[in-house]
């Protein structure tokens, strides 16, 4: 009895997760966006107080990258387990896998270009921020 409440727990675990991993995706781009739109007006209104941003910490990129990571290990653990996990789970967490492998490598080139900011945009490196100098 218990082992099976644990493969339904983790079955239902894994899309959580994934949907998490989701939104931290979106939050990402949203911050990213507002961030981009605050250099904007700086430079249009106060150039000395322009300056490059992401918008977000460090934590975020981080989090969505270990949260990929753990939708994969949940996914895979639970096709591992076979007849032992639900059918509905099993059929959850197929997808999953390809999710999470694409998730976790979306995330990892976040993650690089966070600490390698501004990232691949070579326009952007060893520039101003407002374009000039």
């Amino acid at each position: 009895m218990m082992k099976g409440t644990l493969w339904r727990w983790l079955g239902a675990l894994a899309p959580a997760l994934a949907a998490l991993c989701v939104l931290g995706f979106w939050g990402m781009s949203a911050l990213q966006g507002r961030a981009d739109r605050a250099r904007e007006f700086d430079c249009l209104h106060d150039r000395a107080a322009a300056h490059w941003s992401h918008g977000y910490g460090a934590w975020l990129p981080i989090g969505v990258l270990a949260t990929s990571a753990l939708v994969l290990v949940l996914a895979v653990a639970v096709l591992v387990a076979g007849a032992r996990s639900p059918l509905w789970a099993r059929l959850v967490c197929f997808p999953l896998v390809l999710f999470s492998v694409l998730a976790l490598a979306l995330a990892g080139m976040t993650t690089h270009d966070y600490f390698a900011f501004p990232g691949s945009d070579i326009s952007t490196v060893n520039s101003a921020p407002c374009g000039v100098g």
